[in-house]
């Protein structure tokens, strides 16, 4: 194991920053997989999709979250964070049964300095990216842990990296 941080690194570990980290590239879309296909769940959800699965899916930003190297809090403007967390849900009152995660890594925040996602809470959007099964988030995820109260999202897939994020078309 590497030391990282005065951490030890686990292979899972590797494995989730080697995904966060890859290159962000458009690519062909999985039509097949939609917000209502990611929320379904199921206990042991881990095979589901596919690091490879690109996607884009619709629904609404309720909050938004800035990852450190040692905790997760409120985002802050005075610095650039490792990564975002944009919770996406269903509805603009959805909690915990139908929210999931997607990350805005810092390639992302660097390659958009001015981007600014905050504004965009409540608001309705479409996002793009990779799908990114995230073993270190199992215990946030409902799908994972029914019992936990630490839960946060219905599942530990993620869409990491972001590809694009913008306003969705109101019909």
């Amino acid at each position: 194991m590497l030391q990282k941080g005065g951490r030890t690194e686990s292979a899972i570990s590797r494995k989730i920053e080697n995904l966060r980290n890859r290159d962000i590239v458009n690519a062909k879309i999985n039509p097949s997989i939609t917000l209502d296909t990611i929320l379904k769940g199921c206990p042991e959800d881990t095979t589901r999709f596919s690091s490879s699965d690109y996607v884009s899916i619709t629904g609404f930003l309720l909050g938004v979250y800035e990852e450190t190297d040692t905790f997760r809090k409120f985002r802050s403007k005075d610095s650039i964070p490792n990564n975002i967390q944009l919770y996406i849900g269903q509805s603009v009152s959805a909690w915990k049964y139908s929210v999931f995660v997607a990350e805005l890594t810092k390639k992302y925040i660097l390659l958009h300095p001015a981007f600014d996602p905050d504004v965009f809470i409540g608001k309705k959007i479409n996002l793009t990216g990779y799908m990114m099964y995230n073993s270190e988030a199992k215990q946030l995820a409902l799908d994972a842990d029914k019992k936990s109260h630490k839960s946060d999202r219905k599942t530990a897939w993620e869409i990491c990296p972001v590809t694009s994020i913008k306003l969705a078309e109101i019909n």
